[in-house]
């Protein structure tokens, strides 16, 4: 992993707990399946029209503002 980034996150004890207990029956570290809930809830959206529609939306609105600074 080359350039990384701490993210602190705040749950429940109850949803911690469970964490844990996925990520010893998975074999992984919390850690590696918070990484893993992660990727596929990223991959999931990109897949997901209305998502990309939302996003192009964005994008275009960020567009026009940079472009407009730019001048």
């Amino acid at each position: 992993m080359g350039d990384t980034r701490t993210t602190t996150i705040r749950q429940d004890a109850q949803q911690a707990a469970e964490l844990d207990a996925v990520a010893r029956v998975d074999g992984v570290s919390t850690s590696e399946a918070i990484r893993a809930a992660i990727a596929e809830h990223i991959e999931k959206r990109r897949r997901d029209p209305a998502f990309q529609e939302r996003l192009q939306r964005i994008l275009e609105e960020e567009r026009v503002v940079i472009e407009r600074l730019a001048q």
